[in-house]
């Protein structure tokens, strides 16, 4: 009786075990598409090149906080014209961290070095 005690009490453990890992891989999941509606939200807005812009972050170092390719040369274009001393001398995209392999482009941090003035 007390063999059968056991395997019972064995069966009612796996099956809570089965159970409480269902749950908690449901609420991964709804966490997951909570991320994935805010990230196709991003993604469906489009940028255009009058949205072109660009964040100085001080000596040197800029920020271009966009994904499109238009609209982040035309932001390049707006820097060079408005910082004809800095010489770019490094780009480097910069990825949201969710999503695993399919991380969204948060934009570029520019780097660049101020050069003489040819007059």
């Amino acid at each position: 009786m007390e063999g059968q005690n056991m395997v019972s009490h064995a069966k009612w453990k796996f099956v809570f075990l089965v159970f409480l890992i269902a749950v908690l891989s449901g609420c991964q999941s709804e966490q997951n598409s909570e991320t994935d509606s805010d990230d196709t939200k991003k993604a469906t807005e489009t940028e255009t090149i009058q949205d072109a812009s660009y964040e100085d972050r001080g000596e040197n170092i800029f920020f271009i906080p966009h994904s499109e390719l238009d609209v982040i040369i035309e932001s390049v274009k707006m820097l060079r014209r408005e910082h004809p001393n800095i010489e770019i001398k490094n780009m480097t995209e910069v990825r949201s961290a969710k999503g695993g392999n399919l991380n969204r482009l948060l934009g570029y941090i520019v780097i660049g070095e101020e050069t003489e003035e040819n007059n």
